[in-house]
């Protein structure tokens, strides 16, 4: 099926959408590979704000995911300190309300809740709270701050000043959560910061995201890429912004890259800057910091990248350790070995009747080609012309081995040499 759609940024959302609807088998840097926690303010009247693994298309909004746990949880407890928002299920519909059908519970006598199910609270008012709890999900914590300085000023005025008191502690509480973050920029601007390592050895890249608001860092992501050979890093990076962007419900003033989609040939930025620029109402600059405080930044983001790379490299070790195909299990018994040949070498000699002769070593671990491990060598010490097959392996052990033994591994747990007894 051919789709038709106005702008490259619909065309971008679109394919988006329908690789999370359908799940296509090849395609699976752009699918959700884990569930990650969100949290969910409910499309309902008074809504309710939740912590969600689940995404529903039900007009709610979605805030996340939260790579990290505690972060996610350190939120909640920060919006549930400073605002007064239900937590029952209750339907609150105006003909339920307006009947009397629900008595307040004991978070209101707590003062956590103003009581709209008794209507103590009119659905205006929770409203305007709702909002001030997606700028707090958004990182917008001082403009926040500034407009419950206003509020706590007029209520002032009017002399009711138990609400302004109120309002006081909330300030009070967001500063303290405020504190908690930590600053990065001091131009005080929200941007995203994106970063990317790559290991072509392991086929595996790890993309980051430090979400900065206001200049201080609110959250951080990060997202494994799998089967990237053939794939350039601009290709990667490109990939992992418009992946994100796509889903986003807050768009940045500024966007950082480590790496410059528009340096590939085959690449470019105009699909994603048009759709920022269709959320954000205005042009959103995309950059490749090289000096200064935005490159400091964008290396950190870099260097974290490296360190879940790292981490993931570490923990697919610990699998392997546990993890031994059951061909090589076979093998180590068939040649009555002590141990489990988990690293063989496999060596072999070629050449065109004696001239031009080569030696090549293949390495699997665990049943599997390890490539970057390979080595092809040039054979001197054979006469030209002159084929010897035993002279060539002598050589080519020599070689590989003396160096292992240079460099302390890493050692095979068997060698497999192409030939007879007089190679062997």
């Amino acid at each position: 099926d051919v789709i038709v759609t106005d702008t490259e940024a619909e065309a971008l959302i679109l394919e988006n959408n329908q690789i999370k609807e359908l799940q296509p088998r090849y395609n699976v840097n752009l699918r959700d590979d884990k569930t990650y926690p969100y949290i969910c303010i409910k499309n309902e009247r008074f809504p309710r704000v939740f912590k969600t693994r689940q995404v529903k298309q039900d007009g709610s909004e979605y805030f996340g995911p939260y790579a990290d746990v505690s972060k996610m949880n350190a939120m909640m407890d920060a919006i549930r300190s400073v605002f007064q928002l239900r937590t029952c299920s209750l339907d609150l519909s105006e003909e339920k309300i307006d009947a009397g059908k629900y008595d307040v519970c004991l978070q209101h006598h707590i003062d956590n809740c103003k009581g709209p199910c008794e209507g103590l609270q009119t659905e205006a008012d929770y409203t305007k709270t709702i909002e001030q709890v997606k700028k707090l999900l958004n990182g917008q914590t001082q403009e926040l701050i500034d407009l419950l300085k206003d509020e706590m000023q007029a209520q002032s005025d009017r002399h009711n000043f138990e609400e302004a008191a109120r309002l006081r502690d909330q300030i009070q509480a967001l500063k303290d959560y405020s504190q908690q973050q930590k600053v990065v920029s001091h131009d005080f601007a929200d941007r995203d910061v994106f970063a990317l390592h790559v290991d072509r050895d392991e086929d595996i890249a790890c993309g980051v995201l430090f979400q900065v608001r206001e200049g201080k860092m609110i959250g951080e992501r990060h997202k494994y890429l799998r089967r990237i050979e053939g794939r350039a890093d601009e290709e990667l990076m490109l990939s992992l912004a418009e992946n994100y962007y796509t889903d986003a419900n807050f768009y940045p003033e500024e966007v950082l890259l480590s790496h410059d989609p528009n340096d590939h040939p085959a690449q470019d930025t105009h699909a994603l800057e048009e759709l920022l620029r269709q959320e954000q109402g205005h042009n959103v600059p995309i950059k490749v910091p090289q000096r200064g405080d935005k490159a400091s930044l964008v290396r950190m983001a870099t260097s974290n990248a490296k360190l879940k790379v790292g981490e993931w490299k570490t923990q697919q070790m610990k699998r392997e350790r546990d993890r031994i195909p059951e061909s090589v299990k076979a093998l180590g018994e068939a040649l009555n070995l002590d141990e489990v040949p988990r690293r063989i070498d496999g060596i072999d000699v070629s050449h065109h009747g004696g001239k031009e002769t080569v030696a090549s070593c293949v390495v699997f671990t665990d049943a599997t080609p390890r490539k970057s491990d390979y080595r092809t060598y040039k054979i001197r010490s054979t006469e030209e012309g002159t084929p010897d097959d035993y002279q060539a392996m002598r050589e080519v052990v020599r070689r590989r081995y003396r160096r292992m033994i240079e460099e302390d591994g890493p050692w095979p747990d068997l060698v497999v040499i192409d030939g007879g007894k007089g190679q062997l």
